[in-house]
C-alpha cells in the first residue's frame, strides 16, 4: 500500500504555512498558488569554496516550496515568481519525488 505523501502532508502544510504567490512561466501563463517561503536557506557553494581554498563557504538564497500539482505546467528555470510585490526568477527546480519541489530564486531586480 502506497501513501499519498502529496495529499496527506504537502497539501495541508502548504495550506497552513503558505503565502499566496503569482507564478509566471516563460510562455506567458500565470497562476496564483500558495508556497512556503524561506529567505534564509543556507547552502554550501563549491565554486566559492574552491576559490577560498575549500573552506566551506556558505551562501544564502530565497527558496519557495510548492506542490507540483498546483501548477498546470512544469516549473522551469527562468520562470518568474511575484511575492509581496517583489519579482524573482527561478534559478533551479529541485523536485522532491513526493509531489513537491523547492524553487531556488534570484531577485529579478539585481
Amino acid at each position: 500500500m502506497s501513501i499519498d505523501f502529496d495529499d496527506l502532508v504537502l497539501k495541508p502544510c502548504i495550506d497552513a504555512l503558505g503565502r499566496n504567490i503569482l507564478y509566471h512561466n516563460k510562455n506567458g501563463q500565470s497562476v496564483h498558488l500558495n508556497a512556503v517561503f524561506d529567505d534564509v536557506t543556507r547552502f554550501h557553494d563549491p565554486i566559492l569554496g574552491m576559490d577560498a581554498g575549500n573552506s566551506g563557504i556558505v551562501g544564502s538564497r530565497v527558496v519557495i516550496g510548492i506542490r507540483l500539482g498546483d501548477l498546470p505546467f512544469e516549473p522551469d528555470m527562468g520562470d518568474r515568481v511575484t511575492m509581496n510585490d517583489l519579482d524573482y526568477y527561478v534559478q533551479e527546480v529541485q523536485k522532491d519525488g513526493q509531489g513537491g519541489a523547492h524553487l531556488i530564486l534570484n531577485d529579478a531586480e539585481v
